[in-house]
């Protein structure tokens, strides 16, 4: 029985051991996928500086709208470029030799390339590698990027590039392409026109206002209740500049006895009884207010 026994035993375990075994081979491998799998993500955004915008110095302005109106074919210029803080100033422009018709412009690559190692000769070196505005005029049409427009934007671009279309009216718009890894276009910049102001100017126009314009001292009309004949006592209240306040002539708080003893002493009362310690300046400057007003 002993034997028997130990054969059935034996051959039970063997028999789970073995299953046990062949449900391990017969699991299914996890599939790995080919990279991490993220969340979905919102629509990505782009942070830019409410001061970013591009200004024309005032010959700049001139020259550009001075070639675009000169012809009535489409014309293109470059210009040089310093960027103060987060404004570009676009400081003046440089016009080369290119063609051009009703509705096409086309720099001469040559003409760009003899600019610059002229500006090089001239030991202008920072105003050559500050090339980095390109302007042209759409006469008789709306200001937009044509495809030719968008070519010549990403060929001209190195590390930044502003690029402004011009019509008629004066109508202008601005665009600013970003190089690097990650390239970019923010369309729409806001374009000022810097105007020089001439202090002289200033110190005439001031000498003029203090010469023709009289001030008047503004009034402020207190009640005073009823007088004799039934009609409300006025008094005529002026504005003081030196204790900023309104008051009766002759009744300023810093200049004149406003006060008569039996006021300082109610408002010594009035310390006493709060536990504070009167003072003649704080009385002057505060102590009556309420009688006026």
């Amino acid at each position: 029985m002993s034997t028997k026994t130990g054969k059935a035993g034996l051959g039970g375990k063997g028999n789970r051991r073995s299953r046990h075994g062949e449900r391990s081979q017969s699991k299914a491998a996890p599939i790995w996928p080919h990279g991490v799998r993220l969340l979905p993500m919102k629509e990505t955004c782009c942070y830019l500086p409410q001061e970013l915008s591009v200004t024309l110095s005032r010959e700049a302005f001139e020259q550009l709208f001075a070639y675009a109106y000169s012809t009535a074919s489409e014309i293109c210029c470059l210009g040089t470029v310093k960027q103060e803080g987060e404004c570009f100033r676009v400081e003046r422009f440089c016009l080369v030799p290119q063609s051009g018709s009703l509705g096409h412009t086309e720099l001469d690559q040559e003409a760009v390339a003899a600019l610059v190692e002229e500006l090089l000769a001239q030991d202008k070196g920072e105003e050559a590698h500050s090339l980095k505005c390109w302007a042209h005029s759409h006469p008789g049409m709306d200001v937009f990027w044509s495809e030719t427009d968008e070519a010549t934007c990403k060929r001209l671009v190195t590390d930044y590039l502003l690029s402004l279309v011009v019509s008629d009216g004066f109508a202008i718009r601005c665009r600013i392409d970003v190089g690097g890894a990650v390239p970019f276009t923010i369309d729409h910049v806001p374009v000022v026109v810097e105007m020089p102001v001439q202090t002289d100017s200033l110190d005439k126009y001031a000498a003029e206002v203090e010469e023709k314009v009289r001030h008047r001292v503004p009034l402020l009309s207190v009640g005073m209740g009823k007088g004799a004949g039934h009609q409300e006592e006025v008094e005529v209240c002026e504005y003081c500049e030196t204790c900023s306040s309104f008051h009766v002539q002759g009744q300023c708080l810093l200049t004149d006895d406003a006060f008569s003893q039996e006021a300082w002493d109610e408002y010594v009362r009035q310390c006493r009884a709060e536990g504070l310690e009167p003072e003649r300046e704080e009385f002057e400057m505060y102590g009556d207010l309420d009688v006026w007003f």
